[in-house]
């Protein structure tokens, strides 16, 4: 009967060792996944602030020469310009 405990005990051990090893897979898998996932919203994001200070710079422009525009009409209306 010492054989046959052994033998059970050992497959129980087995079948707990097989779930852990499972379950490592699982979270790994769902690591790699989530890490993946940072990297891409990182990336994105990079792209979005290198855009971002390219369009701030755009939008700045445009409003010192509409702004420049407005100013020169506001001038003329006032007859100092």
């Amino acid at each position: 009967m010492e054989i046959q405990d052994l033998a059970v005990a050992l497959g129980r051990i087995e079948a707990k060792l097989d779930g852990h090893i499972e379950h490592s897979r699982e979270w790994r898998t769902h690591t790699d996944a989530t890490i993946a996932e940072v990297v891409a919203k990182a990336e994105r994001l990079d792209q979005l602030r290198h855009g971002g200070i390219g369009m701030v710079v755009g939008l700045a422009i445009a409003a010192g020469a509409a702004g420049s525009v407005a100013m020169g009409r506001l001038k003329t209306l006032l007859g100092i310009g």
